[in-house]
């Protein structure tokens, strides 16, 4: 009897073993400055937000800052590409394809970006 348990506990070792790992899919953070105002001059809670979003997922941008944001300072290492429509969806000119805008934007109302009060959600990525 003995022989069969410890058996038995071998081969559930042995099957536990070849067992599959548990694999989980961390989705990377990153943060987005923005302020409705160019030049950032307002504070966090008072027309400034920093948004944490999902790199590769879709962000759409709360109520109160929809078409409202001029500045804009994506994370180091991230790129974004800006939408004037929610889910990421419709852009004006320079591309059909959203804004992208990398660093520090200070002035989205400016040459070449022509992006002012326009901005509804965002894609952003690995740079």
């Amino acid at each position: 009897m003995k022989a069969a348990n410890s058996a038995i506990v071998s081969l559930a070792l042995v099957a536990q073993s070849f067992a599959i790992p548990n694999v989980v899919t961390r989705q990377e953070q990153s943060n987005v400055l923005v302020d409705v105002d160019a030049f950032f001059p307002n504070r966090p809670g008072n027309g400034q937000a920093n948004f944490e979003v999902t790199l590769g997922t879709c962000f759409n941008v709360p109520a109160d800052f929809n078409n409202r944001i001029s500045a804009i300072a994506v994370n180091g290492g991230t790129s974004c590409l800006l939408f004037d429509l929610p889910s990421c969806t419709g852009a004006t000119p320079p591309g059909p394809n959203g804004l992208p805008v990398t660093g520090r934007v200070n002035d989205l109302a400016g040459d070449p970006y022509f992006f002012d009060d326009t901005i509804t959600s965002m894609l952003c990525t690995r740079a």
